[in-house]
């Protein structure tokens, strides 16, 4: 299974709390992590950890993919409105 790693900045976004509370967490939990090229230090993901990033990122794309919808259907119900709205030009030209 392909291993995850993030930051301490990204852990504490991903998953609640400040770099420093997610740096003592990873050293508490015994997750592995290495200092990178960069000078950044990296955290691998436990498995349940792994599942739970996972799970966000699908919630958040089913939550985008759902506004899309509602947004494509409020523009054509919009468009709809608009077309009931304005008097059809058949009617305008007869009735000159």
């Amino acid at each position: 299974m392909p291993r995850i790693f993030m930051t301490y900045v990204e852990l504490a976004e991903t998953f609640g709390g400040d770099p420093v509370s997610a740096r003592a967490g990873a050293i508490e939990c015994g997750l592995s992590r290495f200092k990178g090229s960069d000078g950044v230090t990296y955290v691998g993901l436990s498995p349940a950890m792994t599942a739970e990033f996972l799970g966000q990122l699908t919630r958040r794309a089913l939550a985008d993919s759902q506004t899309t919808a509602q947004v494509a259907s409020l523009n054509a119900l919009a468009s709809a409105m608009r077309d009931a709205i304005q008097p059809p030009t058949e009617r305008i030209k007869t009735a000159a």
